[in-house]
């Protein structure tokens, strides 16, 4: 399989490296509202019989949350610091079990709250903007989204961006037409036979997180240089590429 492994980069990180929690306790102390006070960090993991881990807990400061997870070998935390501009910085949890991509979960002091997100999948990293970077698996290409946490739900929005660039090669199985722009009745851009060479060189979401039904937009590239597009539904259809890693 070509899908990443699992890899967590943090701006601002414990002086030891991420911590295995489980099952057990992991202790640790940070400073995650900027008074100078070091806040007391727990997470306690429960296992069955078969080292799957059914329970998890983080306690700050005497205060308990539990945490959401399923089929989960693994738990490894850290701090890490979302927003340099604030005086805020989160415990980051991260799951991994027996897929692919860990997830992760963001817990932070609301007063003397603690409170979680939403979970993220994928490959991350915090540059410290206030945005926290996810490496995604497509189906045949990773993509990077950016994302930002609304502190007030504590969930993730996809911050928009036009285009995605990537380097795929593949091969139509069909008669393919290209469309000169990314809308199902612009003109015909070119026209390719079976067996033509192609690559994937651009991909437009329909919303910010992507579509659902197969109508999010590929650019393609010709042998001869012609550009054009094709929604995934037809790429799926009509052009062979190293689906899930093949």
């Amino acid at each position: 399989m070509a899908r990443f492994g699992f890899c967590l980069f943090l701006l601002l990180i414990t002086t030891t490296p991420p911590l295995l929690s489980g099952p057990g306790d992991t202790l640790l102390y940070a400073d995650l509202n900027g008074d100078t006070a070091a806040d007391t960090i727990r997470v306690a993991t429960t296992a069955d019989g078969y080292d799957v881990v059914n329970g998890c807990t983080i306690t700050i400061n005497g205060r308990t949350l539990g945490v959401p997870l399923q089929d989960v070998y693994q738990v490894e935390v850290a701090i890490g610091d979302i927003d340099g501009g604030d005086n805020q910085r989160e415990v980051i949890l991260t799951a991994i079990g027996s897929g692919s991509a860990a997830s992760h979960y963001v817990v932070r002091l609301n007063g003397n709250r603690p409170v979680i997100s939403a979970p993220l999948v994928g490959n991350l990293s915090f540059p410290g903007e206030g945005v926290v970077r996810a490496e995604q698996w497509m189906g045949f290409w990773n993509i990077t989204r950016s994302y930002r946490l609304d502190g007030e739900t504590m969930g993730w929005e996809v911050v928009p961006q036009d285009l995605y660039e990537l380097s795929v090669a593949g091969k139509t199985t069909k008669s393919v037409t290209l469309l000169s722009a990314h809308e199902p009745k612009a003109k015909p851009a070119a026209k390719l036979k079976p067996q033509s060479p192609v690559t994937v060189v651009g991909y437009i979401p329909t919303s910010p997180a992507g579509g659902s039904n197969g109508e999010d937009w590929y650019q393609i590239k010709t042998a001869t240089g012609a550009i054009g597009w094709l929604q995934l539904k037809d790429v799926r259809e009509k052009i062979t590429l190293p689906w899930e890693g093949s």
